[in-house]
């Protein structure tokens, strides 16, 4: 008999949608499924019509590599990258969507662990790069990982793009918004009380227990606008959980396809939970993009996507930043 093999929606240009590692023998984080019902209970919720959020922030950023390179010190060869970040957040409200300003834009040298080679050099730190690009001044400030593998230096790009996420979402929590959305997980600390969640668009782990069969079968039954129960992860600081379904997958898809997972601080109420949480699986999935508009449809809302392109227009043409580093390579070697 051939194998029942199901797609999943997102283009090929990108990874799966769907990246669970399930290891029972992981380090997870306790998880407590009965906040809402009885693990027993668990079963698709569908909420009850509310008014749609007046004024919604989606918060999201952006990298991309320049070039790879090496720095090479009294024989000791340290791997790395130049990058640029972009973080931002995108306002919608009855009068359409808006970039909030203004945009943060940093450049890095991203390097791996780097005291053995900085101790054979002789100095504790790498000075910034500034590069010319002709209109303006390209400027790499260093940025290490404690990791030593040989691609440590992503670590160091990816941490450096979730602190200026956290940074500008820290900026719109004041109360100015019905609803913020921070693009992955939330890691404003502590997490603020109010209508803010983080929006896990992949995912990564297995949060529901091995030992609560009817949760996990809750899942694949799940239908567009409805969400699973809420649960609770307790990780250095609580934080309530919920998984909903954005649209109805096709029959060649897998069976969590459009399903994403959110998370929202412990510090409010049950009840005020279960408020946002049906608030999101009601109308988040007004912003569900189409195959047609976005290769990572439906999970990239369409005020992200639309986001995430003008944070790339405002890193510059990738082409002009690669010829300027190479221009400054070029005369690096020639002094």
């Amino acid at each position: 008999m051939p194998l029942r093999l199901r797609r999943d929606p997102w283009a090929v240009d990108y990874s799966t949608s769907l990246q669970i590692d399930d290891d029972e023998n992981a380090d997870l984080p306790y998880v407590d499924c009965s906040i809402e019902v009885p693990c027993a209970d668990w079963q698709p919720i569908a909420p009850e019509p509310t008014p749609s959020p007046a004024t919604v922030a989606f918060v999201d950023g952006v990298q991309r590599l320049e070039a790879h390179v090496t720095v090479e010190e009294g024989g000791e060869t340290l791997f790395g990258a130049l990058a640029s970040i972009a973080v931002g957040a995108v306002r919608v409200d009855a009068d359409g969507a808006s970039i909030i300003q203004p945009i943060e834009v940093r450049r890095t040298l991203a390097l791996g662990n780097t005291e053995q080679v900085f101790a054979v050099a002789g100095t504790t730190a790498a000075e910034p790069i500034e590069i010319d690009g002709g209109s303006q001044m390209l400027k790499f400030t260093p940025r290490s990982s404690d990791r030593t593998e040989p691609d440590s230096w992503r670590d160091a790009i990816d941490q450096l793009r979730r602190d200026l996420e956290q940074q500008f979402g820290q900026r719109l929590v004041d109360g100015s918004y019905s609803l913020v959305v921070m693009d992955g997980r939330l890691r404003l600390r502590p997490a603020p009380p109010g209508p803010v969640v983080g929006y896990t668009k992949t995912l990564h782990r297995q949060y529901l227990p091995a030992d609560c069969p009817t949760c996990r079968a809750t899942l694949p039954q799940l239908r567009a606008r409805e969400r699973s129960p809420l649960f609770l992860i307790e990780e250095k600081e609580a934080l309530y959980s919920w998984y909903l379904r954005l649209n109805d997958p096709r029959p060649i898809d897998h069976s969590l396809a459009g399903i994403v997972r959110l998370e929202a601080s412990a510090s409010m109420t049950r009840d005020e939970a279960v408020e946002l949480a049906n608030q999101t699986a009601l109308h988040l999935p007004d912003f569900a993009s189409s195959a047609e508009r976005d290769p990572r449809a439906p999970q990239n809302l369409l005020p992200i996507g639309g986001l995430e392109t003008r944070l790339r227009h405002e890193m510059g043409d990738p082409t002009w930043v690669r010829r300027a580093i190479e221009r400054y390579l070029y005369q690096q070697t020639a002094s």
